[in-house]
């Protein structure tokens, strides 16, 4: 078994062609996170995205630090049944970055 530090130390940095997998992955007309940065932004920004969207996360592979910004969720409530006065009547959903979600994808891959 590895210790952690061992671990990252044996895996090599994401794949310009990971990068784009997970691009191509993430679902389009999907609500936005806190970022307010659509998946379609992802997808149609083409070649400078990818590259710019892979130099970010080898970086934040090499650092071991995930970006303050991408920890940030919007949270929202949604009705499920009729009596909307009691909490359990609701079921509660978590916008998060796409950028994340790229990067998430990458790692659970």
């Amino acid at each position: 078994m590895y210790h952690t530090q061992d671990y990252w130390e044996k895996v090599p940095p994401p794949l310009r062609s990971e990068v784009a997998r997970a691009i191509r992955q993430t679902a389009s007309r999907k609500a936005t996170g806190p970022d307010d940065v659509p998946a379609e932004l992802f997808k149609a920004g083409g070649e400078t995205t990818l590259n710019r969207m892979h130099r970010i996360c080898v970086a934040i592979w090499e650092s071991g630090g995930w970006p303050e910004e991408w920890t940030f969720s919007t949270f929202i409530p949604l009705p499920k049944k009729d009596d909307l006065k009691q909490c359990k009547n609701y079921k509660t959903i978590a916008l998060v970055s796409h950028a994340s979600k790229i990067l998430l994808r990458i790692f659970f891959e």
